[in-house]
């Protein structure tokens, strides 16, 4: 689905192109870190990022001097690949915890007495960014 995994820096950052695409930065032992879109330029919003300018996560990551890969791709609705995204990272374990946007057919998303309120939908955004 995604393009080849490159290095979070300004050679890998300068090679994407301006257009609306969904984004994974990755630990450099390949665990997801962040994962982001931009709905009008991937490129402007990686740049930011690698700047300081973005999710201050990953300034604080990038100020100790560790190293992030990611990957992007390009897709018809960001807001379509996102959800495919999330849905095919959504576990919860010790390291991160990505759930689901899509509520099961009968349910709407407010109502999950089978989640415990940390997992939610919108009440973890410790890998889950937006622009």
């Amino acid at each position: 689905m995604f393009r080849r995994i490159r290095p979070f820096d300004l050679a890998g950052v300068t090679a994407v192109p301006h257009r609306p695409d969904i984004y994974i930065i990755y630990k450099k032992d390949g665990t997801p870190f962040y994962v982001g879109r931009s709905r009008v330029d991937i490129f402007a919003r990686l740049w930011k990022h690698l700047h300081g300018l973005g999710s201050m996560r990953i300034k604080a990551v990038l100020d100790q001097g560790v190293g992030l890969n990611f990957e992007f791709q390009e897709m018809i609705s960001v807001e379509q690949a996102e959800a495919i995204l999330i849905k095919e990272l959504g576990s919860c374990n010790s390291a991160i915890c990505v759930v689901s946007l899509i509520p099961p057919i009968g349910r709407d998303v407010g109502s999950q007495p089978d989640r415990p309120a940390e997992s939610r939908p919108g009440k973890n955004r410790r890998l889950y960014g937006r622009s």
